[in-house]
Formats: C-alpha cells, structure tokens, sequence
C-alpha cells in the first residue's frame, strides 16, 4: 500500500515551491488575545509542526 504523503510535508514542499520567505503565524492567547510572530523560513522545519 502506498504511504500518503502527510500534511506537514505538502505545507513545506509548497513553502518551497513558492519561494516563500517568511511565514506569519497567528494565534489566540490563553488570555484570548489575537497574537502574531512572523519567522523567516530558515526557522520552520518539520519538527516545528510537531513541537509547537
């Protein structure tokens, strides 16, 4: 049975596709504040999907 390929790997084969060189990532605080951090694309590998 072929493996399928997961979503992190789509999300950094389109990363890199696309010449992507920043990411902005958002999200709400434990507070419920709407928060934001841009990190430049050297930073995001495969193991920042699984450890937050």
């Amino acid at each position: 049975m072929a493996k399928t390929p997961s979503p992190v790997a789509g999300a950094m084969k389109y990363l890199k596709d696309n010449e992507i060189k920043y990411v902005d990532l958002r999200f709400t605080d434990p507070r419920g504040k709407m928060q934001h951090v841009t990190q430049d694309i050297s930073t995001i590998d495969e193991d920042v999907w699984a450890d937050g």
